[in-house]
């Protein structure tokens, strides 16, 4: 449910003189999480933020000009605590559990951008999402609250241990998850960035952003629905501009492809592959592949996915993460739905050893 405010009264008085009032709407949530997980060497629980969509809220609202263009604002906030799903990690300290040691929470900014669009399009600026950045997440299937192309958004800040309970080192690197993973834990990418959006022409759209420190990103996207089924796709590429030399990140390409059938059943597709400009000998370039299949039904829904990611970490040594997810959601209506996960962490490294990880959750987000 969302709440309509209009910036008068108290709020207006606050504004400096002169200021105009603007039809806002405040919205948010609450996504909280039981998460437990074995590392081989420990059974842990903690209590975390769900990464895949965290603790939240937004403002954001439109005005139509005199001049008939849009101006348009969003300002919005996530709550930075020590129990992120996919930023708690064990504790290695000596004589204590591995449970990870919760720090003090914070809410800190996510979005903070404005504005202006219309006939031709939408121009953006200020902190935002970059174009290339919901281009792997294309999912239209079930139990999306707990599993999603983020597939590491619980426990993506584990480390991997061996049998002795050491942590697993891959080069100079620790084996974490979230690493390994290319970073899809749900995280957004936000940039310092002037956005380009194009005007959807039949099921199509695009965007251009250039980011502070030169990043360029381009997506189209694909979107429609047919006799009986909806698609969602995009491609997309990142042009990096790190400006150091040697394995440093030139180009990442995104793919994604989703499908949902009205009788519930739904599937999706991403990859990425990404070049690198002067990489050492031995060090291969990253690629990743996830796949989902889903079914819904009536207020429920099952999913199941797996992915595959290689080499991702940089590193002369192969490496190999795969996963996969059993999940279930039911929608309680009214904003509030509740998730049950269970995921499986998989690292193959040449001439290391490292002990599986197992993830449980059990998830309730309510939306206002």
């Amino acid at each position: 449910m969302k709440k309509t405010l209009l910036l008068s009264t108290a709020l207006v008085a606050a504004l400096p003189v002169g200021a105009y009032a603007f039809d806002v709407e405040l919205n948010g949530q609450v996504n909280k999480a039981l998460m437990v997980f074995d590392d081989g060497n420990s059974t842990e629980t903690t209590i975390v933020d769900n990464n895949g969509s965290t603790t939240k809220f937004a403002l954001s609202g439109e005005q139509v000009l005199d001049n008939g263009l849009t101006a348009s604002v969003l300002l919005s906030a996530e709550l930075n605590g020590g129990n992120n799903s996919a930023g708690v990690t064990q504790n290695n300290t000596a004589g204590q559990a591995s449970t990870p040691v919760a720090t003090t929470s914070s809410f800190q900014e996510e979005f903070a951008r404005v504005g202006i669009a219309g006939e031709w399009g939408a121009l953006l600026l200020g902190r935002q999402d970059t174009a290339v950045d919901d281009v792997f997440y294309r999912d239209l299937g079930a139990a999306s609250d707990v599993l999603n192309p983020g597939f590491a958004a619980f426990g993506g800040g584990l480390v991997f241990k061996d049998s002795a309970g050491a942590d697993v080192v891959i080069g100079a690197t620790n084996a974490q998850v979230g690493s390994l993973a290319f970073g899809f834990n749900g995280d957004i990418e936000l940039q310092n960035s002037l956005r380009y959006n194009t005007p959807e022409w039949n099921g199509f759209n695009g965007s251009l952003s250039t980011s502070q420190g030169g990043d360029i990103d381009a997506t189209v996207r694909y979107a429609k629905a047919y006799d009986g089924f909806e698609v969602d796709s995009a491609f997309g590429i990142g042009f990096e501009n790190s400006g150091a030399t040697g394995s440093t990140a030139d180009q990442t390409y995104y793919a994604a492809f989703a499908a949902r059938h009205e009788s519930g059943f739904a599937g999706s597709v991403s990859y990425f592959q990404q070049e690198l400009d002067g990489a050492a000998v031995g060090i291969d370039e990253p690629q990743g592949l996830y796949l989902k299949a889903s079914y819904d039904w009536d207020k429920y829904g099952v999913a199941v996915d797996y992915a595959q990611f290689e080499d991702t970490l940089g590193e002369a040594v192969d490496h190999e993460l795969t996963s996969y997810g059993i999940a279930g959601q039911m929608d309680m209506g009214n904003g509030v739905s509740v998730g049950a996960l269970f995921r499986n962490y998989e690292l193959d490294a040449t001439g290391l050893s490292a002990e599986d990880i197992q993830v449980f959750a059990l998830n309730m987000n309510v939306k206002f």
